[in-house]
């Protein structure tokens, strides 16, 4: 996976890590729900990157000279679609989505 990507990534995967620090906090129930719930947002939002990428993997390898292949790039996405399941799992359990309520 090319740099900008893994950056991408990296990021957001710092920001899982730094909420998921503050799951055992002094949290009352809502605002640990709304951690999780952040923290799956966030690796939903990667996932759709890397469908992105895979819709356009054509442009994506002739843009920056690349030669990824579809299979690289589902590689790479299999540690971030786990983490999104059990994000997902955790609120299903709570009755909840990945998706933050109106209340």
């Amino acid at each position: 996976m090319n740099k900008s990507v893994y950056s991408y990534t990296s990021i957001i995967d710092r920001l899982v890590e730094f909420n998921d620090s503050h799951e055992g906090d002094d949290l009352n129930e809502s605002q640990r729900i709304w951690v999780i719930q952040n923290n799956c947002a966030m690796k939903k939002s990667i996932l759709r990157h890397f469908e992105f990428l895979l819709a356009n993997i054509d442009e994506y390898n002739k843009t920056y000279n690349f030669n990824e292949t579809k299979e690289s790039i589902v590689e790479s996405s299999l540690e971030h679609v786990e983490d999104y399941v059990e994000y997902s799992e955790k609120l299903s359990k709570l009755g909840k989505t990945c998706e933050p309520s109106e209340n």
